[in-house]
């Protein structure tokens, strides 16, 4: 999360504070940004009902939201990062009628309940401010509804939000390849085949659901180096990057499924740090590493990317933590938390990312489970859980 000073660095907006005043039944929201006005959007969600408003271009860091009085119409006020800009929700006690208006450099919401379930009103698309400050009483018709704030995970699946302006983007890794056959069992099984095989039910899932566009970081048997995977993940602008092995440990009785985050310090187990070293030898095999240039700022750009990279490690905690959640629910934990490593594969500054290890192919049941198709369908549909629930707790990631 960048600072105030950090992000005027790079000549963003910081939306400062969301102060909240009622007068009688009206509920009068500013949305105080720090710089200029900003294009920005609003629509609404059903059931619950919320009002949603992405800032284009505002920096992702989270304002200082005032106190929201008993019985107001908004109850909750939210905020996440959102394409190149903020998210802003605003969970609501009932449907409302909106006004919109800049007002010098801040965004006031007028929001008054309306009886009978009116729909709430929603802009048309993305707005300049001079088009969003001509608008006069209200934003129009806007062009559907968009993600919102969904369930936590529960007893059953959490659904993430069910409209959106477009699908997340899930970036799928099948874990070696090719020349890399990953770990190999004592009858001779690889797990570049057994990830695949998991892997392509996964995507043949997500492709079915509208609400996701999966893209295979390979597709077939072949290899490619860890950061090559991580930037085929940007080309496709993921919003979401799951890498799926099945390797082996030290001892024939390690099994189990764990699920592993990016460390920027150290390992947080000596199996995590083996687990690691194992997947990052992969890009030993390819013919060269190639390297993030330095830019003109070398200093500058480091603390940035490791402000990045700390948020979007705290998203593959929380990815993780549901993951496991959905794990043990079809087979044993071989910890019951994520761990962290150095894993290149994860090393993205704003993808939130996690390392699946869906057993282990030098344990003989473990082996067995993964080559059958019951149980890589039974990852497949847990894999597919998971995500919907990442997406349902954190719906403004993107």
């Amino acid at each position: 999360m960048l600072s105030p000073a950090l992000a005027a660095a790079q000549g963003l907006p910081v939306l400062q504070g969301c102060s909240v005043q009622q007068q009688g039944g009206l509920l009068r929201l500013r949305l105080e940004l720090l710089g200029a006005q900003v294009a920005y959007r609003s629509f609404r969600l059903a059931d619950p009902e919320r009002l949603v408003i992405d800032l284009s271009g505002v920096s992702s860091q989270a304002p200082r939201i005032d106190p929201i009085p008993a019985g107001a119409a908004v109850t909750r006020i939210r905020s996440a990062a959102h394409l190149d800009g903020l998210r802003v929700v605003f969970d609501l006690q009932q449907p409302c009628s909106v006004n919109l208006r800049w007002q010098d450099s801040a965004l006031v919401l007028e929001l008054a309940p309306l009886s009978g379930g009116v729909a709430l009103a929603a802009s048309d698309a993305a707005a300049t401010p001079a088009t969003a400050a001509a608008r006069g009483p209200g934003p129009g018709p806007g062009p559907g509804p968009g993600p919102g704030p969904g369930p936590g995970p529960g007893p059953g699946p959490a659904e993430p939000p069910r409209s959106r302006l477009q699908p997340y983007v899930v970036a799928i890794d099948a874990g070696h390849g090719g020349k890399d056959p990953g770990a190999v069992s004592a009858d001779a099984r690889y797990e570049k085949h057994v990830v695949m095989a998991v892997a392509g039910r996964l995507h043949q899932r997500l492709a079915a659901d509208p609400r996701y566009r999966p893209t295979m970081i390979r597709s077939d048997d072949r290899f490619v180096p860890l950061h090559e995977r991580v930037l085929i993940a940007h080309r496709h602008s993921a919003d979401l990057f799951v890498s799926i092995h099945a390797d082996a440990a030290p001892t024939r009785e390690a099994r189990g499924a764990s699920v592993f985050a990016l460390s920027q310090t150290g390992a947080s187990s000596a199996l995590a740090r083996w687990i690691a070293d194992s997947e990052n030898a992969a890009d030993d095999m390819g013919d060269t590493a190639r390297r993030l240039r330095v830019p003109s700022n070398p200093v500058l750009s480091q603390v940035l990317a490791d402000l990045s990279l700390s948020g979007t490690i705290a998203s593959s905690l929380a990815f993780g933590t549901l993951m496991l959640e959905r794990l043990q629910q079809v087979t044993h934990l071989h910890q019951n938390q994520v761990g962290q490593a150095g894993f290149a594969v994860l090393k993205s500054p704003d993808i939130p990312s996690l390392l699946v290890e869906t057993g282990f192919m030098s344990n003989r049941d473990d082996c067995q489970r993964l080559c059958g198709d019951t149980h890589q369908d039974e990852l497949a549909q847990t894999l597919h859980a998971g995500i919907d629930d990442y997406f349902a707790a954190f719906p403004g990631r993107v």
